[in-house]
C-alpha cells in the first residue's frame, strides 16, 4: 500500500494541486493530512475542500484551530495573526468548511519540540 502524509498546506491551492496530482500518478492509495490545510495562502476554501474529498485522515493544525476559533491567535506572529484573521473572513460557511473544520477535536500532545502542538482529527468512512 502507498501512503502518502502531507501538512502545511496552508491554503495554497497550486502546491496542493501541484502534490495531488503526483500523488495520483504515483498511484497512492492513502492520503493523511497532518494539519494545517488553511492558514496563508489564498485558497482556503478549495483547500479544504480537496483535503475533505481526498483524505483518509486530516489532523487539525495550530492555524486550522485559530481560523475556527479553537485555539487564539496570542502566540502567533504577526504574519500568521493576519493571515489566520483574513482566512476567518473568507472560508465559506455554506460548503461546510467551518463547520467540518470546527468538528476536528483537540486535544493537547503537550510539550514537545512544537509548543503549538495540537491533535484534531476527522477519519473518512
Amino acid at each position: 500500500m502507498k501512503l502518502a502524509i502531507l501538512s502545511d498546506i496552508h491554503g495554497n491551492w497550486e502546491a496542493f494541486s501541484a502534490v495531488l496530482e503526483f500523488l495520483d500518478k504515483e498511484k497512492v492509495d492513502k492520503i493523511i493530512i497532518l494539519g494545517d490545510i488553511v492558514g496563508y495562502g489564498a485558497d482556503p476554501n478549495l483547500c479544504v475542500k480537496k483535503a475533505k474529498e481526498v483524505a483518509e485522515v486530516n489532523l487539525i493544525g495550530n492555524h486550522d484551530a485559530a481560523v475556527v476559533g479553537l485555539t487564539s491567535l496570542e502566540e502567533f506572529n504577526p504574519f500568521a495573526k493576519e493571515a489566520c484573521i483574513w482566512t476567518s473572513k473568507v472560508l465559506d460557511s455554506e460548503s461546510g468548511n467551518i463547520y467540518w473544520m470546527c468538528g476536528m477535536r483537540i486535544g493537547s500532545l503537550g510539550r514537545s519540540a512544537n509548543r503549538y502542538a495540537s491533535l484534531g482529527i476527522h477519519i473518512k468512512r
